[in-house]
């Protein structure tokens, strides 16, 4: 039973790539094609929420989580048109720790490649999300500051020292942030500092 099930998740998890593949070729103003997509992955995370409740316990531990978070990874790093946002944190409760672990070792691997690596969109959104899930608020703040070249983040790293009530921290936060970029470049800096 566990090899028929294990098929078609493997078909359905084929079929999604597939899907993803086929973005380019599909006019998706209306989006009804994201629509697709969630469902799609709704009906796959459902389907190996339910493989992994079927098995007996010792099949359930040699399932290749390993190999589903290389999976999301991927969906999450080629994820241009915004059709599979937030995979990781869908996955999160059937990765477990040898599934996140995985995630965690393939963030810092690309992000240790190159700079030009580390400023895209999609690894420093998944190495956030990432940080948020299994560290600390200085887990977080780290990653946030690995891009500091907009106010924003520096009023980001502030809200977030705010919220862990760690008001002086964030206070000289705001001021790096105005220091850096000039009190007029973002008002929400002052308005917030003051």
């Amino acid at each position: 039973m566990a090899t028929a099930i294990l098929t078609k998740l493997r078909r359905l998890t084929g079929s999604l790539t597939l899907l993803h593949q086929a973005v380019e070729l599909v006019d998706d103003s209306d989006g009804n094609f994201r629509n697709l997509m969630g469902e799609v992955l709704d009906v796959h995370h459902r389907a190996f929420t339910g493989f992994l409740e079927d098995l007996e316990d010792g099949d359930a531990e040699a399932v290749n989580r390993r190999r589903l978070a290389m999976l999301v990874f991927g969906w999450e790093m080629n994820n241009d048109y915004g059709l599979l946002d937030d995979v990781f944190n869908r996955y999160q409760d059937i990765l477990g720790d040898e599934g996140t672990s995985a995630i965690g070792e393939c963030i810092e691997r690309q992000l240790a490649q190159s700079p030009e690596a580390s400023m895209k969109f999609a690894i420093r959104n998944l190495a956030e999300r990432f940080a948020e899930f299994t560290g600390t608020v200085d887990d977080v703040i780290s990653v946030l500051a690995h891009d500091l070249t907009s106010p924003y983040q520096y009023l980001r790293i502030a809200t977030r020292l705010s919220e862990a009530n760690r008001p002086i921290e964030a206070l000289e936060w705001l001021n790096k942030g105005m220091h850096t970029h000039g009190v007029n470049r973002d008002s929400q800096l002052i308005r917030i500092r003051n």
